[in-house]
């Protein structure tokens, strides 16, 4: 949609916009990650692991809207009918590329349950993103 524009100003307003979300969906976390550290009940930190899972869910949703305002991009992707938003599932990606995340969670963002990403201990260190990996 804005392929009108020169590349390095898409780049730009993408860059621009994916870090406004980013910002935008971490106060809830961390505040909500903050209330569930200090909630004693083990069912009221339960349900708000869920509440918790359905913000990255909507900030990779927002990225995917960002993505698809940059330039049209050509999918082929097979095997999702069979998916359930009810159901767990591994998903393994070999770093072969540096889109491997964003292509996982735009194939599969609501049709499975929120990713749970298995990472080094020294990337929570990471600014922002490492203590959400840490809330989640």
């Amino acid at each position: 949609m804005l392929h009108f524009l020169p590349a390095p100003v898409i780049g730009f307003i993408l860059l621009i916009g994916l870090i406004a979300n980013t910002l935008f969906w971490a106060v809830p976390i961390f505040a909500l990650a903050f209330v569930k550290l200090l909630t004693p009940s083990a069912s009221a930190r339960l349900r708000m692991s869920k509440t918790l899972a359905g913000f990255p869910e909507n900030w990779i949703s927002v990225n995917n809207f960002l993505l698809r305002l940059a330039g049209p991009c050509r999918w082929e992707v097979t095997g999702l009918e069979g998916l359930s938003p009810e159901k767990w599932y591994l998903i393994i990606s070999n770093h072969l590329s540096d889109v491997d995340i964003p292509v996982v969670q735009r194939v599969f963002n609501r049709r499975v349950p929120f990713s749970r990403v298995f990472t080094k201990q020294v990337l929570i260190w990471l600014p922002l993103f490492g203590q959400a990996w840490w809330a989640l």
